[in-house]
């Protein structure tokens, strides 16, 4: 009985042991499977040279596994980075990750494969900085990495048939027939460089007379000869040199000096005398002119010269603003009076004419004061006053004429037609014009009448 009850144990401790190698096991090897999982898509261009990707190839990051793919396929889309491009090929790959790994949606993923060949893997170069978890809605665009992808970047640089390629950039500056390549600017620059020295021997050629080095050779022949003409005119001894005429108007100017000191020494008294004489004549004019003329001229004295000018000055602009009042005043009673000053002119006026008339008829017939005349020298006044009547209306209506006239004379511009003052010189030409036919009527009739 002891012994089968060690067996029960023995099992029982076997049981457990491998459940527990079984749980260890799985546990250890599930991984990063054991978390929660985040969903991912990325696309890489087909132009790219890509590894071998298969469904379930890893997903590294960090140094480990953090995911696995599970599905590839292929999609047509524009690229992000080229907009306004035509439709690109992408490889679409699907698969999962572990949510710990905290991969953002604008994270960086490369496709990786090993140097000699076989299976590849996905790498995450960078977590990302969005504050955006992954979403498969979002896909990330990837690249290539690994060294298939460096020998791809070596192989695209060396392409001669691709113009944006290192060996493209080169053999471009080092080809002489190009402007903007490096060798012909070279090629230019020692052109140049050659023509320069060129010019340079040239110039530098003493037996040519246009050369510079002939030019500054015969500068510095003029400029001895003219050092040794220099020379001579400064040596002393000789008449004729510049620095013989010099000592000679140097002594001129001594003896002169010596006249004249002379002179003052003979007339020193005289010339005391002339001093004495305008400095009295300047004290005079200082003393005496001077003050006298400031005090003509000292406008606080009220019996100067200058104040008396003052006061005539003030006196006048007085006069002057009372002859301004006067005639703002005699200008206020002309306008407001105008009508009836008008008016009182043509009573003047007619009665000058009256009084003209009368005067001849009585210097011609004076004896009409004496006695009362008889029928038919009545009859020859009426006659005489319907013809006087006639000519005083004729008078009047050339007078409103010449008014008319006047008017538009002094209007340059032209009258308005609803001008006050045309008006009136059409109603009193109208009033002229029918004493013109009254006067007319009555003169035909008398004349009829006789």
């Amino acid at each position: 009985m002891a012994k089968a009850h060690d067996s029960f144990r023995l099992g029982i401790t076997v049981i457990v042991i491998f459940v527990l190698f079984i749980a260890v096991v799985l546990w250890i090897g599930s991984g990063w499977e054991r978390g929660r999982k985040v969903e991912f898509v990325a696309r890489f261009p087909h132009t790219l040279n890509l590894p071998l990707l298969e469904e379930g190839v890893e997903v590294i990051g960090f140094g480990q596994v953090i995911g696995r793919v599970t599905e590839l396929g292929r999609a047509e889309d524009l690229h992000p980075l080229q907009p306004g491009g035509e439709p690109t090929l992408f490889l679409e790959v699907r698969g999962v990750v572990d949510a710990s790994a905290g991969l953002r949606r604008d994270c960086r993923m490369v496709a990786e494969g090993p140097v000699l060949g076989g299976r590849g893997h996905l790498r995450v170069t960078h977590r990302g900085r969005s504050s955006d978890p992954l979403d498969p809605s979002q896909p990330i665009y990837g690249g290539a990495g690994g060294f298939a992808a460096a020998l791809e970047l070596i192989a695209n640089e060396i392409d001669a048939g691709n113009p944006e390629s290192l060996i493209a950039a080169v053999k471009l500056q080092l080809n002489p027939e190009d402007a903007a390549s490096l060798i012909w600017k070279v090629h230019r620059s020692m052109d140049d460089l050659n023509a320069l020295t060129g010019v340079v021997a040239t110039q530098m050629n003493p037996q040519k007379k246009g050369a510079l080095i002939a030019k500054i050779g015969a500068i510095l022949d003029n400029l001895n000869l003219a050092t040794g003409h220099l020379r001579a005119q400064l040596t002393p001894g000789a008449e004729d040199v510049l620095i013989g005429k010099v000592q000679r108007a140097l002594d001129s100017v001594n003896q002169g000096l010596a006249d004249a000191v002379a002179m003052l020494e003979e007339n020193r008294p005289r010339v005391s005398n002339t001093l004495a004489s305008i400095e009295h004549a300047s004290a005079t004019v200082d003393t005496r002119i001077a003050d006298s003329i400031a005090d003509e001229l000292d406008t606080a004295n009220s019996q100067s010269l200058l104040s008396r000018v003052h006061r005539s000055f003030g006196r006048v602009e007085q006069s002057l603003e009372d002859l301004t009042v006067i005639t703002d005043k005699t200008r206020g009673v002309i306008v407001l009076n105008e009508v009836r000053i008008n008016r009182l002119l043509a009573n003047v006026k007619e009665a000058s004419v009256h009084m003209k008339a009368a005067a001849e008829d009585l210097r011609r017939k004076p004896w009409r004061l004496l006695y009362r005349p008889e029928p038919g020298e009545s009859r020859e006044a009426d006659i005489l006053d319907a013809a006087r009547a006639f000519s005083e209306a004729a008078g009047r209506l050339d007078d409103s004429a010449s008014q008319l006239q006047a008017l538009l004379a002094g209007q340059g511009d032209g009258v308005a037609v609803d001008d006050p003052e045309l008006a009136a010189l059409r109603a009193e030409l109208l009033e002229s014009f029918e004493r013109f036919q009254t006067a007319e009527r009555t003169l035909w009739d008398q004349l009829g009448g006789s």
